[in-house]
């Protein structure tokens, strides 16, 4: 029997950086799951009644973190289908007492964050590309004040995401592949 207690690689990064393509690539090149806080956010704001403008889903978001961390962490390795033993992919780390409380309720389980980096410049023409609004306007928001600055403190990786998915999704897997123990994978 393995003594490998499960591995979760959670993504960060500001608006546009890529969290959602690369950290869904990692997942399917692994063969693991893959969950969405921003998934999680909307699906509750569904429940709610709320409208999916991002102005809204960044208060709901922003207060499940302030008032229901635990329960809001907890849905998430649900949605994940994580149990001890097993690995997976969460897209969408934008707090670090949320990092902290997945480290938390998985251990002994490993939890990484990779942090995706993009300037600026490139991730508003992202962000035009998909008719959002510019990113300056939807940053400003407290919900996204770490994704930019406290959680790159807390990452295990730094990948370039201006560069094309494929090479973030090599330097993630190389990474992985560097670092994880003989239980892990």
């Amino acid at each position: 029997m393995s003594s490998h207690s499960g591995w979760i690689l959670g993504f960060s990064g500001g608006i546009a950086s890529g969290k959602t393509s690369i950290s869904m690539k990692v997942a399917e090149q692994l063969g693991w799951k893959w969950a969405s806080f921003g998934d999680l956010v909307r699906e509750e704001a569904r429940l709610r009644g709320l409208s999916h403008e991002r102005r809204v889903l960044q208060n709901l978001g922003q207060a499940l973190v302030e008032r229901e961390l635990h329960t809001f962490c907890a849905a998430m390795l649900r949605s994940l289908n994580w149990e001890l033993g097993r690995n997976g992919v969460i897209d969408g780390i934008r707090h670090r007492e949320v990092l902290l409380e997945l480290r938390r309720i998985a251990a002994p389980a490993r939890v990484d964050l990779i942090h995706l980096f993009a300037d600026v410049d490139t991730r508003e023409h992202r962000i035009e590309d998909e008719g959002d609004s510019s990113i300056r306007k939807v940053e400003d928001h407290e919900a996204e004040s770490q994704s930019r600055a406290i959680l790159v403190e807390y990452s295990s990786l730094v990948v370039d995401s201006r560069r094309p998915i494929k090479e973030c999704v090599n330097a993630v897997l190389q990474w992985i592949e560097e670092t994880r123990t003989p239980h892990q994978l």
